[in-house]
């Protein structure tokens, strides 16, 4: 009876042991294929609407920021309509480069003496107390003034 409890603790330990062993060793490293990265989300172009090769060759900028709360969105929405439908811009374009909806419009004007005019429209098109800070820029080497 003592040889058989003795053979039974025997069992029990070896079998604890191997199975603490088993628990501490990780497990096989799986192999992923690598995965492709979609595309980068771009509007295609539309009329009055398109991405510049060089986007140093703004005549206006307008940038809408945000100190935390989002951007001036009906301000946003307003600006892009009215450039849309504006005969005296050549193309325009929105490039997104914040979390909260921050976006910076790149403006270049058929004529060079339509820029003055565009870029006093944008400004007076920014409310006196806007949601989030708005800048429209006046760049005039891009002009060529």
């Amino acid at each position: 009876m003592r040889d058989m409890k003795r053979s039974i603790l025997l069992a029990a330990t070896v079998l604890f042991a191997t199975s603490a062993a088993e628990a501490r060793v990780a497990p096989p490293l799986r192999v992923m294929e690598p995965v492709p990265l979609p595309a980068p989300r771009t509007a295609g172009p539309t009329r009055g609407f398109s991405l510049p090769s060089d986007p140093g060759n703004c005549a206006i900028t307008v940038a809408f920021t945000s100190y935390g709360a989002g951007i001036d969105g009906p301000t946003r929405a307003r600006m892009e309509r009215i450039l849309r439908a504006d005969r005296r811009v050549r193309t325009f374009t929105s490039r997104p480069w914040g979390r909260e909806g921050e976006v910076t419009f790149c403006i270049i004007a058929r004529r060079s003496a339509d820029v003055s005019r565009i870029f006093r429209d944008l400004q007076n098109m920014v409310p006196p107390r806007p949601r989030g800070p708005v800048q429209v820029q006046l760049h005039p080497r891009a002009t060529g003034r």
